[in-house]
């Protein structure tokens, strides 16, 4: 299933100037809402023409305190002319993954393209966009330092932009005995095997791996043997919407607990 996490991409007022290049994030407290995903495209608005030679990228970072930020990934854009465009990352390796609580970033050189509107009350009393000085490239899993830039009376400034990705949701829990112990299962929709074994691994560390499990019956008996089992750690049972669209849960997958 297809989400989307953002601002409408239209034509608006303002345009964000900054000296050098910078990195804004200006939606800190306006997070992806998902256990985990992956960025499927980006959409966004562009007042001014992205030149081949521009320092220009949309990005993905995590908040590591208050001040610092850990940089996930980006998609450098080139060569785009004024106006409303899809950049589809259509390769895995262009595709940028994401933990629920990871916020929008972008990277520009003097003018920002994308513009904004301000809205006061939309959104939190202190609301800001939070600014960081480039001075070479970034790394990928490293906190960087960003300061605040409060806007005083000036309200919310929404950003032409938004995402297109897939993630998986958390959608319930069992809780069940196995003599003095209680194990629990938690339960996730997934909208590919490659998210539901990132879910995995996030949740569970790198020994995890995924079991397929083809129907919810084979599922109830998984559940039946996971009782008479002697385990110890939790478990994390994901399931996965048909591939055509269709309704309920027609794939299941079984995390290994971890060691």
């Amino acid at each position: 299933m297809l989400h989307v996490f953002g601002y409408p991409a239209v034509e608006r007022q303002h345009l964000e100037i900054q000296d050098g290049v910078r990195v804004i994030i200006p939606h800190p407290h306006q997070t992806l809402p998902w256990t985990s995903g992956t960025v499927r495209q980006w959409a966004f608005y562009a007042a001014a023409d992205i030149t081949n030679s521009s320092n220009f990228s949309l990005q993905i970072w995590r908040r590591f305190d208050e001040s610092h930020y850990i940089f996930v990934g980006e998609t450098a854009i080139r060569g785009l002319t004024r106006g409303f465009h899809m950049y589809d990352l259509t390769g895995n390796d262009d595709r940028l993954h994401f933990e629920a609580g990871d916020v929008l970033g972008i990277r520009f050189e003097a003018v920002n393209p994308i513009p904004y509107d301000v809205h006061p009350g939309h959104c939190e009393a202190d609301e800001t966009v939070d600014v960081m000085h480039v001075t070479g490239d970034l790394l990928p899993g490293q906190p960087y330092h960003f300061r605040s830039s409060p806007s005083p009376g000036e309200g919310c400034k929404m950003f032409s932009m938004f995402v297109t990705y897939v993630g998986s949701e958390r959608f319930g829990s069992h809780i069940f005995s196995v003599g003095h112990s209680l194990y629990k299962i938690i339960m996730y929709s997934a909208s590919s095997w490659e998210d539901a074994d990132r879910s995995c691994t996030n949740e569970l560390g790198d020994r995890s791996s995924l079991v397929n499990i083809d129907t919810e019956a084979e599922y109830s008996s998984i559940v039946g043997m996971l009782n008479s089992m002697d385990i110890t750690n939790d478990l994390w049972i994901g399931s996965r919407a048909a591939a055509d669209g269709g309704h309920g849960y027609t794939k299941w997958a079984q995390c290994h607990p971890r060691k």
